[in-house]
Order: structure tokens, then C-alpha cells, then sequence
């Protein structure tokens, strides 16, 4: 199999080796053969030319045209029309390089808080520039072009050497930089604009409205005023439930149940006298467990679940006799690759990571609670916060691990009183299914599967999805539910891995399967919280300044997701890409805060291919399973 490789020679071996594996010799007799050395980029060279000028007529081999990659497809649909063709559904699974899912976790935890911070100012800044902000578009350019830079071969893998990962983190502490200030002052653009001046401004960077918490510096009256303080809505007048906590640092913040957030909007509230309302049931914490409206979890005396019970289902969420959070750590000595494969053996030796050193409520009150529990293990320290929440079904693993181990892969376990032949992985711009079972040796090979968001195990009428912030690798056997945390192998960087480690998986139970369960918008709450300003500068205008309460776009249909808003590559209008996500088709309206001048459907590139008429502020159109549409739209 030496000719198939991403380094294509281009030689007399090389060509008859394609040819020669080339399986649909009964339906063409022209394969594609891309060619130019891929691995650190450099394309093709001029012998590599030659060689392929010499071989157009080369007796007893290929014959080879040297052409384009369009033509060549052009050329094979017309060749193959009213042919019986082979045709492959689903996911083309690698069966290698596994750990490339996992090895270097801190460049994969940039990378997703990259996307994640330029997705925001992206959208905070085109809204600003409907406001007559000019758009920041060098500033966005090169941060963008960082973080893609940083996705080459071998850097988000976890498959290059030291240099390259501390070149890395001075890049996403720069696209962190650029990010953070077009963010920032598109928001105070904004605000600046809202009658009556701000106060707190709340904005949601999602489509769809949300109910959920901000977090928020004190007021100016601080810890011991709050008491008499509230934070009322200042387009309904309601006040906000709040909770002061403490973050790692000690310092206390607030954070305030807020609600219906418009769809890439914002709401407004102002500190003013009077006491926050208290939500009608609390949230409770103890040594033991947790206690939600919704789920009621136990600890056993490791600090492991030992119980997950769904109050309203009338359910225990886990497997009988197991226990779920369980931190396993493997031996990791793949045959070779080390940074790049995980091979099954793996599963062989492993260690359970239940040994306790101290556990403590660290939070109660109306809206969070929360318990700490810190593990030591060989040279490692592992500190997890479980929070549970009064508004949500979702069950937070808030970690800090201090890793000092070589070749240990460690992942969390969530076994499930679910039975489903099939597991759902977030993709991008969707979801795939994978069995849960090894029934086959296709089935074995994907011991370890990619995903992105979240996992979801769900039966007929009840599921469990687990989610995360920054990890990728997943395996989900049986009812067992596992998240690859960390993998820490020596080879090409012998420190890899080594040191603080920060991220947040999350336990959610729902009703129904991912869909009716909201998993899809749970995972990207999870990733993309509400981002709160505090405005102090002088009040907007009356005349032409912004409501308190403001969305610049929705969506009527929950399996469609708005997914970026920003400002058109050549300046001309707002491009606003949506994708199903559900793998549903239907009817779909898109709704603007005002009428668009004119709305045009493009493609990925930007390029405008028809008019897309408007009628009452919006445009509509089908959409079908997993489809990404994308609209220039001229305000």
C-alpha cells in the first residue's frame, strides 16, 4: 500500500501501483492520481514534472495526461452516465492515528476557544457595523488566518515537536489578543447606542434566544450591599435571580438568571434598589450529593456518582452497581506513532483513579451548587468541581488537572441505563451515527471515534448526551459513555501533555433522543456562554438609539442553526450561514430586526448565485438533511 500516501510521488513505480489497485477498471480506465509532496506542504517539484512528461508515452506502462482535477471530473460524469457505479454512505472512518484525537490538549483547547472568541466578534462586530462602526476585517483576517495556520498538519494533531507548540501558544495568546479587542469594542459599540444608557448588557452570540446564566463583576455597592440590590430587566421590568460565588481565584462575581436573550442580541439591566427574587426551588449541595429540580445525584465515599436519579422521568440515570465519573487512567505504548496512534490494546491495563483526597461543598444557593472533589494520583493532582443548576438538566465537570505522566491515556466513564445499537456524534455542521457494539470487524476498528461538541446514547423515549468544551476523542461501548481527556505521549515531544490541563464535560439526561432532548443546543451553550458588559458611559440619544431589548436575526425552526453572522469578504453586506442539524428537511424562515435591502443566496466562497425574495423582514426557503445554506444580505 505504499502508493496511497498524502506524499504523491510521482513515478513509474508509483503510477503502476495505482493502476494496478484501481478496482473500477470495468467502468473507466482513467483514474485521478494527485501528486506533489504534502507533508510540510511544497506541492510538486520539477522532476516531478519531467518524470510525468516522459510518461505520457512510456511503453508497457500507464499512459499519464497531465491535466486538471476539474476536467478529469467533468470528464468521469460523462463517462459514467447510465452506469451502475459503487457508492459509499456514511463516514470513511481511518482506522489509525487514533491519539491525534486527544495528543497535545492545550493547542486543541486553544483551538476551539479560538473559533469559539472570533465567532463572537465576528457577529458583535457586524452588528456594530450596521451602526456605522467601521468592520474590523484586517484584525479578523489575521487572527483567522492563525488559528487555520495552526490547524496544518502536524500542529493540531499533536503530532509535531516541542518548538512547535510553544510557537503555538505565543499564536493563540495573539489570536486571543485581536479576538478579545474587536470583540470588546463592538460590544461597547453597542451599548453605547442603548436609550437611556446600558447599565448591564447581556449578549447572546447563539440563534436562538436563551434562559441562562451570566456571570458579572459586583456592583459598585460590593459583596455586602448585593443584599439589597437587584438587577431588574429594563424592557420588562423583572428582576433577575442572582447568587454570588467564587471563583478559583477567591474573587466573588454574580451570576444572574437571565431570560429570553434575543437570537444574536442582547438585553439590558440596571442594579437598582430592592431584593432579587429567590427561583421557586433551590438547588442543594452536601458531602453526599447534589439536589436539582430535576435530577438528585449521590456521591459514594470516592467521590465517584454512585447515582444519577431523574426526578421528573421517575428514573435512575446510570447502569445498576457502576459508578459514573470514573477517571481511568491506560497504559498508552502504541506500536509505534506515539503521539499519533492509540492501539486497542490500551484497554488492557488500567488503573481506577478513586482514590480521594479530599472532597467539599463549595457553593449553595438558588441557581448553582457545587461540590470539589481533588484527587492525587502518582505526580498528578486532579481537582473537579460538579456543579448542578436550577434552570438546567445538565450536570457541569468543571477540571483542573496538574498531568505529570508519560504515556497514560486518561478518560472519564459515564456508564448509562440506556441500550441502543447505535451512538450520535456532533460533526461539524451535523451529526453521524457509529454502533455501539463489535459485532464485525469494522465495528471493532472504531475503538476510538471523533467528535466534536457532544456524544449522545439514547434508547426510545430517554437519552444521555455528555458534553464537552475542548476534547475530541470519544469511545462508546455498551451502555458505557467514555471522553479521551488527556494522552501524554513522548514521541515527537517528549513533554507533551505536561502540566495544567483545563476543561468542562458536562452529564445531561434528557427525554426523548438528542433531537427532542435539546442536545444540540445544550453542547453549544456549553461552549458559548453569555457574555455580559458593564456600561458606564454616557446614555444614547433618543432619537435613533437602540431598545433595551434586541435580536438581529431568528430562526423559526429548532433543527436549523444560524451559525455565523459577519460582514462579507468584499464589504458588501452581512453573510448569515445557517445548516440543518438534525438531518430533517422543511420549510425555514429567517427573520432580520429590519428589512433587508436585498438578500442573495451564495455559495461557501461567498459568490452570489440567485435573489432571495423578502417579504415581512425575513426570507424563506427549504432546507434538506444536513445542509449548509449561506446568505449575502444587503441592509
Amino acid at each position: 500500500n505504499w502508493f496511497y500516501t498524502y506524499n504523491g510521488a510521482l513515478t513509474p513505480e508509483v503510477i503502476q501501483g495505482t493502476w494496478e489497485q484501481n478496482r473500477s477498471k470495468d467502468i473507466t480506465d482513467e483514474i485521478l492520481m494527485t501528486y506533489g509532496y504534502g507533508d510540510g506542504g511544497g506541492g510538486p517539484t520539477a522532476e516531478m514534472l519531467e518524470t510525468g512528461r516522459r510518461l505520457t508515452r512510456h511503453p508497457g506502462a500507464p499512459q499519464v495526461v497531465l491535466g486538471r482535477a476539474n476536467d478529469f471530473f467533468h470528464e468521469l460524469d460523462a463517462r459514467i452516465q447510465g452506469q451502475r457505479v459503487p457508492r459509499w454512505e456514511g463516514e470513511l472512518y481511518l482506522e489509525y492515528h487514533r491519539g491525534t484525537l486527544t495528543s497535545q490538549a492545550q493547542v486543541k483547547r486553544a483551538n476551539r476557544k479560538s473559533e469559539i472568541l472570533f465567532h463572537q466578534a465576528e457577529a458583535a462586530a457586524a452588528a456594530a457595523s450596521l451602526l456605522g462602526e467601521t468592520y474590523p476585517a484586517e484584525a479578523l483576517r489575521q487572527g483567522w488566518e492563525t488559528i487555520l495556520l495552526n490547524q496544518f498538519h502536524d500542529i493540531i494533531p499533536g503530532s509535531s515537536i516541542r518548538a512547535v507548540y510553544e510557537d503555538a501558544a505565543d499564536d493563540y495568546a495573539r489570536v486571543a489578543e485581536i479576538g478579545g479587542l474587536v470583540r470588546q469594542d463592538a460590544l461597547a459599540a453597542v451599548a453605547a447606542r442603548i436609550e437611556g444608557g446600558a447599565g448591564v448588557v447581556v449578549f447572546n452570540a447563539l440563534g436562538w434566544p436563551r434562559t441562562d446564566l451570566a456571570e458579572l463583576p459586583l456592583p459598585a455597592e460590593g459583596e455586602a450591599g448585593i443584599e439589597g440590590l437587584a438587577l431588574v430587566d429594563v424592557a420588562t421590568g423583572q428582576a433577575a435571580p442572582l447568587q454570588v460565588v467564587r471563583g478559583t481565584d477567591g474573587a466573588p462575581r454574580v451570576l444572574a438568571l437571565v431570560t429570553d436573550v434575543p437570537a444574536y442580541g442582547y438585553r439590558t439591566y440596571r442594579w437598582q434598589a430592592g431584593a432579587a427574587p429567590t427561583p421557586a426551588a433551590e438547588v442543594t449541595a452536601s458531602e453526599h450529593g447534589l439536589e436539582t429540580p430535576y435530577l438528585r445525584l449521590t456521591l459514594d465515599e470516592r467521590g465517584q456518582i454512585a447515582s444519577l436519579y431523574d426526578r421528573e422521568a421517575d428514573r435512575e440515570v446510570l447502569a445498576e452497581g457502576e459508578v459514573a465519573n470514573a477517571l481511568q487512567a491506560f497504559e498508552d505504548k502504541p506500536l509505534s506513532h506515539d503521539a499519533w496512534d492509540i492501539d486497542i490494546f490500551y484497554q488492557d491495563k488500567m488503573w481506577p483513579l478513586d482514590r480521594l483526597a479530599a472532597l467539599k461543598v463549595i457553593e449553595e444557593g438558588p441557581l448553582r451548587a457545587g461540590i470539589e472533589v481533588r484527587r492525587n494520583w502518582q505526580h498528578s493532582i486532579i481537582v473537579q468541581r460538579i456543579y448542578a443548576y436550577a434552570h438546567t438538566r445538565r450536570i457541569d465537570v468543571v477540571t483542573e488537572v496538574d498531568w505529570h505522566e508519560h504515556h497514560i491515556l486518561l478518560k472519564a466513564a459515564f456508564p448509562v441505563a440506556v441500550h441502543s445499537p447505535r451512538a450520535s456524534y456532533e460533526i461539524q455542521f451535523g451529526a453521524l451515527e457509529r454502533p455501539t457494539h463489535w459485532n464485525t470487524s469494522w465495528d471493532y476498528a472504531r475503538f476510538e471515534v471523533g467528535g466534536h461538541r457532544w456524544a449522545d446514547l439514547s434508547e426510545g423515549d430517554y437519552g444521555v448526551s455528555l458534553l464537552n468544551d475542548c476534547k475530541y476523542g470519544h469511545d462508546i461501548k455498551g451502555h458505557t459513555m467514555r471522553l479521551t481527556l488527556i494522552k501524554s505521549g513522548t514521541a515527537p515531544d517528549p513533554e507533551a501533555d505536561q502540566g495544567l490541563h483545563r476543561f468542562t464535560y458536562s452529564l445531561y439526561p434528557h427525554a426523548g433522543d438528542w433531537r427532542t432532548g435539546g442536545t444540540v443546543q445544550e453542547g453549544a451553550t456549553l461552549n458559548d456562554p453569555l457574555l455580559a458588559l458593564v456600561w458606564e458611559g454616557e446614555p444614547a440619544k433618543t432619537d435613533g438609539a437602540l431598545p433595551p431589548s434586541l435580536g438581529l436575526l431568528s430562526c423559526d425552526r429548532d433543527h436549523v442553526v444560524v451559525d455565523t453572522v459577519k460582514r462579507a469578504e468584499d464589504d458588501d453586506g452581512l453573510i448569515v450561514r445557517v445548516y440543518e442539524a438534525y438531518g430533517q428537511r422543511g420549510p425555514v424562515t429567517l427573520t432580520f430586526a429590519q428589512a433587508p435591502a436585498a438578500v442573495w443566496e451564495c455559495n461557501l466562497m461567498e459568490e452570489n448565485e440567485r435573489e432571495v425574495e423578502v417579504a415581512d423582514r425575513g426570507v424563506s426557503f427549504p432546507i434538506k438533511p444536513y445542509e449548509i445554506r449561506t446568505f449575502r444580505v444587503r441592509m
